[in-house]
């Protein structure tokens, strides 16, 4: 199911955020965390690409609390958190910089 949302996320920003919000909770929850982790890491790409920033901080945050290395490690979602701390997050700036610290990036 998530890479259904990958491939969308990669074309339309709301595409991926509907795409995402389309999937029922319990077979979300059915994934395997580091699944459930990438899905929420693709709903955060869908949401920066959208400009729905401060959404894009909310999943990244859920996909760490499911698999915390899948966020901090990867290069893909790193890059992401980089990416949202050079566009700005609104109100959710502090939580961004605290996961960005989190994930080793410099400041």
């Amino acid at each position: 199911m998530h890479r259904v949302a990958a491939h969308v996320a990669l074309a339309d920003g709301m595409a991926a955020v509907t795409a995402a919000a389309a999937i029922p909770v319990p077979a979300r929850d059915a994934l395997t965390r580091e699944r459930r982790a990438h899905h929420f890491a693709d709903l955060a790409l869908g949401c920066l690409q959208a400009g729905r920033r401060e959404e894009a901080v909310d999943a990244l945050l859920d996909a760490e609390e499911q698999a915390p290395e899948e966020v901090r490690c990867r290069p893909r979602t790193r890059r992401l958190v980089d990416d949202l701390r050079l566009l700005g997050a609104g109100s959710a700036q502090g939580r961004l910089r605290a996961l960005a610290d989190r994930c080793g990036l410099p400041r």
